[in-house]
């Protein structure tokens, strides 16, 4: 049976940060901007992706503390944009091109994300001011990719990635600075800047021994490449954060 440890490892966070002195809590979202590495430094005609995220996190607290440790969790689109001025345009499901006026084509990745990681205030001469670093791993929810198993001969897998070879468990590195802004002592907000960076695959396609020819170039094709894509977001972020505090009293 297969237990997924990142799950395990947020709630006893969070079970150790309501036990110490106090703790911080909140939630956060905003832009996200991906693109995706394909093939170790390959591109597949990939542009920037325009989407949103939003988490929930919460984070150590003690008196005057400038380092703390965190945890947070949630929604992320991962993934690219192809986008096409008017032309032709080939239809995998016809086998034939067709005219077409400008689009755009997303691959879209819909990942829960948790976040493990360290935060220091206090930097760049700020007492405001903050860096983190966090081990990152995502579960794929959901993704708009091709059902290659339905195109013949394997002409998917060629031209785009389908979903057969998407892998659901992924993880890698998020790195954040901002600053926060003080409401009051037990509340406040803060903009954020990050980035994310996969170390595994969210996709991975072995070669693929075939027997066609290629509609668009008329050549005949033996094997379909190996094909690999790690992903790499962008984001920027707003949020508000609460102080609890725990009083001990006799």
């Amino acid at each position: 049976m297969k237990i997924n440890v990142l799950p395990i490892l947020f709630f006893l966070s969070i079970s150790n940060f309501t036990s110490a002195q106090g703790f911080v809590w909140g939630a956060k979202g905003g832009l996200a901007i991906g693109n995706q590495r394909f093939n170790e430094g390959g591109t597949f005609n990939n542009g920037l992706l325009f989407k949103y995220h939003g988490d929930l996190f919460i984070e150590s607290a003690g008196e005057n503390a400038t380092s703390v440790i965190y945890a947070q969790t949630g929604y992320h689109i991962r993934g690219h944009a192809r986008r096409f001025r008017s032309g032709q345009a080939f239809n995998y499901q016809t086998q034939q091109f067709e005219a077409t006026s400008g689009y755009t084509e997303e691959f879209l990745f819909n990942n829960l994300a948790l976040i493990l990681g360290f935060k220091k205030r206090g930097v760049l001469g700020s007492d405001n001011a903050f860096y983190a670093i966090g081990l990152r791993g995502e579960y794929n929810l959901s993704n708009n990719l091709y059902d290659g198993s339905t195109a013949s001969s394997g002409i998917f897998s060629l031209y785009v990635p389908t979903k057969e070879f998407v892998n659901k468990l992924n993880y890698g590195l998020s790195l954040s600075g901002g600053y926060e802004f003080p409401f009051t002592d037990l509340a406040g907000g803060f903009v954020e800047f990050s980035i994310h960076q996969d170390i595994s695959r969210q996709y991975f396609q072995p070669m693929i021994p075939v027997n066609f020819t290629d509609p668009i170039s008329g050549s005949r094709i033996s094997s379909i490449p190996e094909q690999s894509i790690r992903n790499l977001s962008f984001e920027i972020t707003v949020g508000i954060k609460f102080l609890r505090k725990v009083v001990y009293t006799d």
